[in-house]
């Protein structure tokens, strides 16, 4: 019944329950130092993300009111299709084409299709990157990526306005285009080489188990029968829809109400604005609380979000701007919590059910992938719903629609995924509570430790002891997360590797 159940049943599935908990509690030494040139890669990285997203959004302020000027029988939903099939560039739809009806329609389906490729080629490679470079600070490092992206989204339209008004329809594609050189300038000038080589490669700085866990093999499978990555998938397209179905007719709805048309763009980006702001502190909140949960709120969010949006016909709001930016500016931050967590949450699942201990180059590849193609999903279909359900029922009516349908998401999440992952970490501690009574002279008068010499032995300081505590330590093994105990040589100083040994119980005399 649970969409969560094979994870949360499976005897393993406590090694990265508790993950975001667990990095307060490693020492300095196991967590990844930031150096100057993984920093310059970083920046370049963000630069690069947000450089491609303002590819989405820099028409969609001006080409709706352009195709009523000189196209006007290309419907809002045939807009939604030009810019569902995002990214690439417009750039050679010069005029003297675009008199010819079904020639620039087609060329802008083509076209932006080819701006897809390039973007997801960007996305993946640095969303995996940071995956394998920085695991124990992904969420943070995702939080800067997506807030990058946002960024994009929302300098997109109002470079895109600016241009336009400039420029004009067809210089404003060529000056896209040199912008975009600068990023592709740092890029090669500031992405180490290595990064260029395969895992195989890179293999001889690794330590023995290092490269038995990254050579494991990871099938597209493993993340496609697992119903937490699925759940996550799914929250990434209906998320996207919400954030961008409005692509296609806000700017006609705007004008309808009277706003100038230079002010549109502005507009337009208020929920990227606070979306890009919001993003970079999701990451601090999931160390607080588990993504499940944070999922949950965002969804909760996005529904009450775009009721105001609308505003809302079925509440009676009144038509108001005010109501319309509050809503947009509540949906960034929605879609905020929903987008950070998501990439974490597909890794953890699939580390959690398959019994992977560490980073994993294939795991973050295509957790990358699919983590995108979702996002892809959600992009190629919001702007086709938005601009079909506005040519149906009007702009209130379709929020409306989109209103309901993150209402009805948040229950089935809340029912099929929040609420069976409370049942189990409730059902957990209580597992737990009765051990620590059980063996409470045990967990009293001995300590465990990790011990990368001698794993297999195991001393006590009585005798009379031994048994009981061969048992606490086979029983607690089973239901606590490696990570919880502090790895410790002989010597008293951390291990560098990133083997988790069997605990061993010693004496207070060490």
């Amino acid at each position: 019944m649970s969409m969560v159940s094979d994870s949360f049943d499976h005897p393993h599935s406590r090694h990265h329950s508790l993950h975001s908990e667990e990095d307060k509690k490693l020492p300095p030494a196991v967590k990844e130092s930031i150096t100057g040139e993984k920093r310059r890669m970083i920046i370049t990285m963000i630069i690069a993300i947000s450089s491609t997203w303002t590819l989405y959004g820099n028409i969609a302020t001006f080409y709706p009111p352009y195709r009523l000027e000189h196209h006007d029988t290309i419907t809002d939903t045939q807009v939604g299709i030009v810019l569902a099939l995002f990214e690439g560039g417009v750039l050679l739809s010069s005029p003297f084409i675009a008199h010819t009806l079904m020639v620039f329609f087609i060329l802008s389906l083509a076209l932006r299709l080819l701006q897809g490729a390039g973007d997801t080629c960007i996305s993946t490679a640095c969303l995996s990157l940071i995956s394998s470079e920085f695991p124990s600070r992904r969420e943070e490092f995702v939080g800067y990526a997506e807030g990058a992206i946002g960024a994009g989204l929302m300098l997109g339209p109002v470079i895109g306005q600016a241009l336009y008004t400039l420029l004009g329809f067809e210089y404003t594609f060529y000056c896209t285009s040199a912008i975009l050189m600068l990023p592709f300038l740092a890029v090669l000038q500031f992405i180490p080489s290595q990064y260029n080589r395969s895992s195989d490669d890179r293999a001889g700085s690794m330590t023995s188990s290092q490269r038995l866990e990254k050579s494991k093999e990871i099938r597209l499978r493993m993340l496609l029968t697992n119903k937490r990555v699925i759940v996550a998938a799914l929250s990434s397209i209906f998320a996207m829809i919400f954030l961008l179905f409005f692509d296609t007719i806000l700017s006609d709805q705007l004008l309808d109400m009277g706003i100038s048309k230079d002010l549109v763009g502005y507009i337009y980006s208020v929920s990227c604005l606070v979306y890009s702001i919001v993003c970079p502190f999701v990451g601090y909140i999931c160390k607080k609380i588990h993504k499940i949960y944070v999922l949950q709120i965002a969804i909760i969010l996005s529904a009450i979000s775009l009721y105001f949006f609308g505003p809302s016909k079925i509440l009676g709001f009144s038509d108001s701007l005010g109501l319309m930016i509050f809503g947009m500016s509540l949906l960034g931050v929605s879609c905020a919590l929903i987008f950070v967590p998501l990439l974490g949450e597909i890794i953890e699942a699939v580390q959690e059910k398959e019994n992977i201990a560490s980073s994993n180059d294939q795991l973050n590849d295509k957790a990358s992938s699919l983590f995108n193609m979702a996002y892809a999903v959600g992009c190629l279909i919001a702007p086709i719903l938005g601009g079909l359900f506005n040519d149906l029922v009007g702009f209130r009516s379709t929020c409306d629609i989109m209103a309901i349908a993150a209402t009805a998401l948040a229950i089935l999440y809340f029912l099929f995924n929040a609420l069976p992952f409370w049942i189990y970490q409730r059902q957990k501690k209580q597992e737990d509570e009765k051990i620590k009574l059980k063996y409470g002279n045990i967990s009293q008068k001995d300590k465990l430790i990790l011990n990368k010499v001698d794993q297999d032995q195991l001393l006590l300081e009585d005798d009379e002891n031994l048994e009981k505590s061969k048992e606490y330590e086979k029983e607690l093994w089973h239901i606590k997360d490696q990570n919880t105990f502090n790895t410790q040589a002989e010597d008293n100083t951390f291990i560098q590797d990133s083997i988790v040994h069997q605990p061993r119980i010693i004496d207070n005399n060490g």
